[in-house]
């Protein structure tokens, strides 16, 4: 029986991703009609058909990379916030609760910072935590708002192989008032501020995690500061925005980027990554009080926003025109809320539900924006305020299915571009469900979307961004949809390219330069300028080389930090001081850096015939005390025996003093008529020479 019981749980579903007689249809997965359940944990760990999370409002969810689907927290019918993380498989159809309690306000226990623990779980949160998947699968959370008004600022990250969480950063208390640093540096000590009431995310393509704006507290104003985190390095980095609240907007020209623009300060907005890694938000609360329907993107190559579409203006009524039409009329209201958010296979954006001021009530409207004709088409759903649900048979597509009007439900897509919807708070307030939907797109539904030209989408990396002058670097496209590019380059030779990926471009001065890129094609044009991108760097002045018997001397410079010194072109260990004796002609190079990392090098040629060998053993004489500042005393091997010659040489390579003697182990050289500075002490014999540096007081 048990056997049977799981094909027939598995057979609608089957049955709904396969056909296309659901296409455009919704249809009830899972949970109850009915609002306030208290869900069924069932046993931790283990799939059940009957196993179902409470009715819940803005859990914090993710999409791991086998295809499951995950959730955390949220907010009950009482406003109690949980810790229960689940997971669903959408092949099964079956919730498992996996880690956590099943107890509403639950502390949590932190453990050490960074440091994995079985006992570990964070606090119950809701209202809107940030969610991330990283490049290995590991699922990452930050922020929310606990028991209380404040958020958190707590970083988490969630190893789905061990079952197992670790506070990775920020504090254990809400409330907490981060610290911004530098705008652009990342800082060890940087940590964005406390954030409840959902602030949007990203994570780009390489793996960083990205967070927008939100609230401190549920009765704080809002903000609008961008933040990047490195996963590597542990930092967070304050890229763009306000470190203030209440910052009201900078729109510029629509569709055109600007280095200036930003989307002004709001909360429970709704955010998409396109296939091109570009970074989407919509709509929002601006502190609490003006819902948005401005659609924003931003390039995370160039820092800058770009208003891409709707209204500059609070309380903007929405434009339905025609279910299924595209029309560049179209336009969803002034919404908050409406987390559920989507991207499908043709990297479109998709949207449902949220709060309309304007009308004053939760809505069910499924919306589609066309990326490459920047036009909306309403796709699903109704424009009325607080529609009521249609649940029909559960597991069965209809066309007169429809979740009712939501608020704060979450979203998610399957492999073949399915959506669908959990949860989230319905008229009259506070109705909370638990019920899962998921909505086939109908592809003949606005099909001028995927018909006509999209328009390219600029977008390129450098092979290197920190350079030293006379180094030449290489540019690749990544746009896309392009079919014609015109570059610019600043400080840069040449200055322009026709190229798609330019090769070659050297900087020969030092500066901060810009690089523009225009991409076009049938559909229009897209620039992407990106400012102070190319730092060059001087490189340090080309030192000197002189030559004194066997030994070469090169010249100083308080920009050198190091040398090392070259026969021809294979490195000399150890040669790294500002001399060189040799033993045999040849050509030899020595390279100066200086604190940029910048390099300079310059050679000599010596002839065959030096005439004196270097002694096997470097260390045949020392000098004491080393530095000195009258007498310096000559320690050395009881086999140099001889005549010898002493001279004392600057950095310069000439000869300031040169004495001949008898040698005698332990022989006194007075330097006070010396000036302070760095010299080189040369002992020569007839059986060899060798060099000391000493440095004079």
């Amino acid at each position: 029986m048990k056997k049977l019981f799981i094909i027939y749980i598995i057979t609608p579903y089957i049955f709904l991703t396969t056909s296309s007689a659901q296409i455009g249809q919704w249809t009830w997965l899972h949970g109850s009609s009915t609002p306030g359940q208290s869900g069924n944990f069932g046993t931790k760990g283990v799939p059940n058909a009957s196993n179902e999370p409470p009715a819940l409002y803005e859990v914090c969810e993710w999409t791991d990379l086998n295809g499951n689907f995950w959730m955390y927290g949220g907010a009950d019918e009482s406003y109690l916030t949980h810790n229960d993380l689940w997971e669903y498989n959408p092949i099964t159809n079956m919730w498992i609760w996996m880690n956590g309690t099943n107890t509403p306000g639950d502390p949590g226990n932190y453990g050490v910072r960074g440091v994995p623990s079985a006992s570990n779980r964070p606090p119950c949160r809701g209202w809107g935590a940030a969610s991330w998947v990283d490049l290995n699968g590991n699922l990452w959370m930050f922020g929310g708002r606990g028991m209380g008004l404040n958020g958190y600022n707590d970083l988490w990250m969630y190893n789905i192989s061990n079952n197992i969480w670790t506070w990775v950063a920020g504090s254990n208390t809400a409330g907490n008032s981060g610290s911004y640093g530098t705008q652009g540096v990342p800082n060890i000590t940087n940590n964005p501020p406390s954030r409840c009431e959902a602030a949007a995310r990203w994570i780009n393509n390489n793996g960083d995690l990205w967070l927008w704006g939100g609230t401190t507290s549920a009765l704080g104003a809002a903000l609008n500061d961008l933040w990047r985190y490195n996963i590597a390095t542990n930092t967070w980095t304050w890229m763009k925005g306000s470190n203030t609240t209440g910052q009201l907007g900078t729109y510029g020209i629509m569709g055109t980027e600007n280095a200036a623009n930003t989307p002004g300060n709001r909360w429970v907005h709704c955010s998409w990554k396109d296939n091109s890694g570009n970074f989407w938000l919509f709509g929002g609360f601006v502190d609490g009080t003006t819902p948005q329907n401005d659609l924003w993107r931003y390039n995370p190559v160039s820092n800058n926003w770009t208003w891409m579409n709707g209204s500059s203006n609070s309380n903007t009524p929405g434009v339905y025109g025609t279910k299924c039409v595209t029309n560049a009329t179209n336009s969803p209201g002034g919404r908050y809320e409406s987390r559920s958010a989507w991207v499908d296979n043709n990297g479109n954006l998709w949207m449902f539900g949220g709060i309309i001021a304007s009308i004053s009530g939760t809505m069910n409207d499924l919306w589609m924006y066309c990326v490459g004709s920047n036009q909306w088409t309403w796709e699903s759903g109704d424009n009325i305020s607080s529609p009521v649900g249609n649940w029909g048979v559960k597991g069965i597509p209809s066309p007169t299915n429809r979740p009712g009007g939501r608020m704060g439900s979450v979203g998610w897509t399957d492999h073949k571009g399915n959506l669908f919807v959990f949860g989230g708070l319905s008229d009259p307030w506070p109705t909370m469900y638990n019920d899962l939907w998921v909505f086939a797109i109908d592809t003949n539904c606005s099909t001028s979307c995927t018909n006509n030209v999209i328009p390219p989408v600029a977008n390129f990396l450098s092979s290197d961004s920190t350079l030293c002058t006379y180094d030449c670097i290489n540019y690749t496209d990544k746009s896309t949809n392009a079919t014609s590019w015109q570059w610019s380059f600043s400080g840069g030779s040449p200055s322009s390219s026709s190229d798609k990926n330019p090769q070659n471009i050297c900087y020969l001065t030092a500066g901060t330069f810009d690089v523009t890129l225009i991409v076009s094609n049938s559909s229009g044009s897209d620039t992407l300028m990106s400012v102070n991108i190319i730092k060059v760097f001087a490189s340090p002045p080309t030192p000197v080389i002189t030559q004194h018997n066997d030994t070469l001397y090169c010249s100083t410079d308080p920009s050198y930090t190091s040398y090392q010194w070259y026969d021809s072109t294979t490195l000399i260990p150890g040669a790294t001081d500002t001399f060189l004796v040799v033993t045999h002609g040849g050509n030899y190079n020595v390279a100066v850096n200086n604190e940029f990392g910048c390099k300079i090098s310059v050679g000599i040629t010596i002839a065959n015939n030096v005439g004196i060998n270097e002694f096997s053993d470097n260390n045949y004489f020392t000098l004491s005390p080393n530095p000195a500042s009258d007498q310096l005393l000559i320690h050395t091997s009881s086999r140099i025996t001889g005549k010898a010659i002493i001279s004392i040489i600057n950095v310069l390579g000439q000869i300031i003093e040169e004495e001949k003697l008898r040698w005698s182990n332990n022989t006194g050289i007075n330097i006070k008529m010396l000036s302070a500075g760095i010299y080189f002490l040369q002992i020569k014999t007839e059986s060899g020479s060798a060099v000391q540096k000493f440095i004079k007081e």
